[in-house]
């Protein structure tokens, strides 16, 4: 009897072996999956994050050297033409009011 027991108890526990090991290695394919999933977002995003332009950098000194800490729609878009006219976009300036826009973060 207890050699019968021993079997069947060897056997459950085979079983239940093999059972938490394959669950055991689902889990850990799971989270190697989500972890390289996460390192990939979380490279790739700043990747596409774009610095401020030059033009940015360019009209942003002059502005301020002729002490325009805020400019008007007029100027903003003169500057923006001219920007294009050079090959580049002038898009660091955020709208404040209306006619004022401000130079955003560009460093």
């Amino acid at each position: 009897m207890s050699i019968v027991l021993i079997f069947f108890s060897s056997r459950i526990h085979m079983k239940l072996k093999r059972i938490f090991t394959q669950h055991i290695t689902i889990y850990r394919v799971i989270v190697a999956i989500g972890f390289v999933i996460a390192i990939a977002l979380a490279l790739s995003i700043p990747a596409q994050m774009s610095g401020a332009s030059p033009w940015a950098y360019y009209y942003g000194v002059q502005n301020f050297s002729h002490g325009k800490l805020v400019i008007d729609n007029q100027l903003l878009s003169y500057q923006a033409t001219e920007a294009m006219q050079k090959g580049g976009v002038l898009m660091q300036y955020v709208n404040i009011a209306y006619n004022k826009w401000a130079l955003e973060k560009v460093g």
